[in-house]
């Protein structure tokens, strides 16, 4: 892969995204974290694992690098589809696209053949499992963008704590 092909995200940008909302007006915080709080009921920390590698939009068009998010995907698509529902009013950016749970490892910045290159590089190398973790919250982040990337800060940290174990999410959520 081209050397200078990608702008890697440093550990601190590393994050897995349910639901980007855009800009939310600062009036409205208490509120959505509120609604965040109800989407969370019942759910218990997750096992997830980094697995595998890919690009947006694809190999021979890179945009994005990211490392694939595997595990208990049928639990947090569940609390995804949650957190998009209770922030629906929220933020103005609308999805158009699919949930596919991964982390991003950086943006290319080459263009043409170099860019298709580094996605050719990318789709040839062969990443197993990288690691695992407990996913045990959900946190409501601040984006900044800056010229050299973006910086997140804690708005609220809302964990995942199923308090009776009988408990099941609803799963008629669309």
């Amino acid at each position: 892969m081209p050397v200078k092909a990608v702008r890697w995200s440093r550990r601190d940008q590393l994050h897995l995204t349910l639901k980007f909302l855009g800009n939310v007006p600062t009036n409205r915080v208490a509120e959505l974290t509120a609604a965040l709080r109800s989407a969370v009921v019942g759910f218990a920390p997750m096992r997830l694992r980094v697995e595998g590698t890919g690009a947006f939009p694809d190999f021979l068009r890179p945009r994005v690098v990211w490392a694939g998010v595997t595990g208990e995907l049928d639990q947090l698509a569940l609390l995804q589809r949650r957190v998009e529902t209770a922030t629906a009013p929220f933020g103005d950016h609308q999805e158009a696209r699919s949930f596919q749970p991964h982390l991003t490892l950086g943006r290319v910045t080459a263009t043409g053949h170099a860019a298709r290159e580094a996605g050719l590089a990318l789709e040839a190398m062969r990443v197993g499992v990288v690691g695992e973790w407990p996913a045990n919250e959900v946190r409501l982040i601040r984006s900044q963008l800056a010229a050299a990337g973006a910086s997140y800060s804690d708005l609220a940290r809302l964990p995942l704590t199923r308090a009776d174990a009988g408990f099941r999410p609803r799963t008629d959520v669309s």
